[in-house]
């Protein structure tokens, strides 16, 4: 299998993903907080929350109905039935075009239709999966009819097997899509979803003892992005949810949906539900949770592991968690993905870095600006760090080329030594930075690694994988006619391959933001132009601070400017933007705690820092500016950092590094 037979794998399987029957065996990894965080366990309804791409999905997928019975387990517990897991994943386009302003009444009404429809194709395939390991299910709903008795009151069709109903199900799905324009409601049926699902529930229960005393529990996906009359309606059904039936919803992080009910009695937390951050649960072990996933996405393209542990069914197996919590285990995993994907030091970046000629020779030319004697000059280049080092530096008032001399040749304090150090582990990689930026020619690749994939994505897996792709895509051996059959035939992707994929991948998702409803626009305004002003401080060459991607503005939250609130919000469930409580901006004037950074996958699109390091506070003004100003107005702000600054950031070709 060449390179581009796999990557054109993988891109078929993520569309195809999206249309199998629910079932994620042989492509999931079991996190190692399942046992903790088990969805059919907990009691309460559970509104469950995390970033885009953290996996609710495919979390809530493993515990369905659909993996549960799936027919490739060899046997089938029957604690299995104690919860099972329907999952709902609505038509957002069709519910979003549901408009009460233009259907009234009956923009619930189609809405209550097509959840019913979904539902009730979820009890066939309930019925379809549990059939697979217990024929006896189908005979039973034969011979006692109770179930088939009541969906054929439910539809008003004569219907006794699961082929009919099927049929049915696809038929009376077009019938509904044909009645919108124009609306035409003569004859549609009339269905309430939650008195339809515990009327057919307790169907099976009736005709099927192992169904006797089960939990149903209805999942909602993507329930933040329903219209606000459509969260009353599923709100009313968590607010009455019980042991027999219970209601749950998934959303991303930060969306804000409504508590309100068709009553006047809306949810409460922690009264009547309790919300999960997935993320949470992620980022603690995300590391090796994100390299097994990565592994196991590409043995699921065809290559083989010549690790043993490494097979879909292994990491698939939650019995197998504490083997890999192992040392020895993760040793194995971890070795394997680096070497995939090396991560040079920061170190190694400026060994790369000082092998250009041009950059020896800025070195050379400031050291003897500075004074520095022939021998000191001799022991700065030794130690590549440190000279790197000075050159982003050497400009700061603080500058000391005694206490430089003094380190070099051993004869420093103890309080000198860490001084020296300090200053080399603050503006080392800043410098690094900076250098990409001010010359065209320079490309240290700052964004290689997978370990800094890893920090870029967390908890983001969806971007984690599209890191990983877009680095193999830089593979050498993306035009050759090599054939890899193992994960361990990758060869390693060089540095500089990996930091193209980086940037190539960053720049492709800041692209999508403008498509991110409902302020598509002016996320996009944000995010280019901020990154665009942090790119012009990073440029700059003299650095008095290092890595500057942490902003904030003078507000306090308490709700005064709701449509401000209500586009961070947006912001945030998005992760166009991360919020940071650790107020790393010096500003004794701030009157927030409130510090935000763009998402760091970002970062490479505009070659600055994916570390939390320093900021800048905006006016509130300048901010709003920056988000929806005209590109004018946004050019009067970039001019005042620019001065502020001391960078010219033309867009012409770099300058020569002399």
């Amino acid at each position: 299998m060449q390179v581009i037979d796999i990557l054109n794998k993988l891109s078929t399987a993520r569309q195809e993903f999206q249309t199998t029957n629910g079932s994620v065996i042989n492509s999931f990894v079991v996190p190692f907080f399942v046992d903790k965080f088990d969805l059919r366990k907990i009691s309460k309804s559970i509104a469950l929350a995390g970033s885009r791409g953290s996996g609710k999905s495919t979390y809530i997928q493993y515990f369905s109905h659909a993996t549960r019975f799936d027919k490739e387990l060899p046997l089938i517990s029957d604690d299995e039935f104690e919860c099972i897991l329907l999952y709902w994943k609505p038509d957002i386009t069709y519910c979003q075009g549901l408009k009460s302003n233009w259907l009234g009444d009956d923009a619930l009404r189609f809405f209550s239709i097509h959840a019913a429809l979904s539902l009730i194709q979820e009890i066939s395939n309930l019925i379809r999966n549990v059939s697979n390991h217990y024929p006896e299910l189908t005979s039973e709903l034969k011979n006692k009819r109770t179930f088939w008795s009541r969906i054929s009151r439910v539809t008003a069709t004569d219907i006794s097997d699961l082929k009919t109903l099927n049929t049915w199900l696809m038929d009376y799905k077009y019938e509904i899509s044909t009645r919108l324009n124009p609306v035409n409601l003569d004859g549609i049926l009339s269905i309430e979803p939650k008195q339809m699902l515990v009327y057919l529930t307790d169907a099976l229960r009736l005709d099927f003892d192992k169904f006797e005393h089960t939990t149903f529990k209805v999942f909602v996906d993507e329930f933040e992005l329903l219209t606000k009359e459509q969260q009353r309606v599923i709100n009313s059904y968590r607010k009455e949810s019980n042991k027999q039936l219970n209601w749950n919803v998934a959303y991303k992080l930060n969306s804000k949906p409504t508590n309100e009910t068709t009553t006047d009695q809306w949810l409460q937390s922690p009264d009547d539900y309790d919300e999960e951050n997935l993320d949470r649960y992620i980022e603690s072990n995300y590391k090796i949770f994100a390299a097994e996933i990565f592994i196991l996405t590409l043995q699921n393209s065809g290559l083989n592991c010549e690790v043993a542990e490494l097979t879909p069914s292994f990491l698939g197996n939650r019995a197998n968690i504490e083997i890999r919590k192992g040392k020895l285990y993760q040793e194995k995993v971890l070795s394997l993905m680096s070497n995939i994907l090396p991560t040079p030091s920061i170190k190694d970046l400026s060994k790369i870095c000082i092998s250009n000629n041009s950059v020896r020779n800025k070195i050379s030319t400031t050291l003897s600006a500075l004074n520095f004697t022939e021998e000191t000059i001799k022991k700065i280049n030794e130690d590549t760090s440190l000279a790197i080092t000075i050159l982003g530096t050497y400009r700061q008032r603080n500058f000391d080329v005694k206490q430089i001399t003094r380190y070099v040749h051993g004869k420093s304090s103890k309080a000198e030594i860490t001084s020296v150090k300090d200053k080399i582990n603050t503006f080392e990689f800043n410098t690094l930075l900076s250098l990409n930026l001010q010359n065209a020619f320079i490309q240290i690749p700052v964004y290689s690694g997978f370990d800094r994939f890893i920090t870029m994505t967390s908890p983001n897996i969806r971007h984690f994988k599209e890191l990983c792709l877009s680095a193999l895509k830089q593979s050498d051996d993306f035009d050759t006619n090599t054939i890899y059959t193992s994960v361990s035939d990758i060869k390693p992707i060089s540095y500089t391959g990996m930091h193209l994929g980086a940037i190539n991948s960053s720049s492709s998702l800041v692209k999508e933001v403008i498509s991110y409803p409902p302020h598509g626009n002016k996320l996009s305004h944000m995010v280019n132009r901020i990154g665009e002003l942090f790119r012009i401080s990073q440029k700059s060459s003299y650095q008095s601070e290092p890595e500057r991607d942490i902003f904030t503005f003078t507000y306090d939250y308490a709700g005064a400017d709701k449509e401000l609130e209500d586009f961070l919000n947006s912001a945030l469930s998005w992760r166009v933007l991360v919020e940071d409580e650790s107020r790393r901006i010096k500003d004794d004037k701030q009157i927030t705690s409130k510090e935000f950074q763009l998402n760091p996958v970002y970062a490479p699109k505009f070659g600055i820092s994916y570390r939390k390091k320093r900021g800048i506070t905006f006016s509130m003004e300048q901010f709003k500016t920056i988000v929806s100003g005209s590109p004018a107005s946004f050019d009067n702000i970039k001019k005042q950092y620019q001065q502020k600054w001391k960078s010219d950031d033309s867009d012409s070709p770099q300058g020569v590094l002399l």
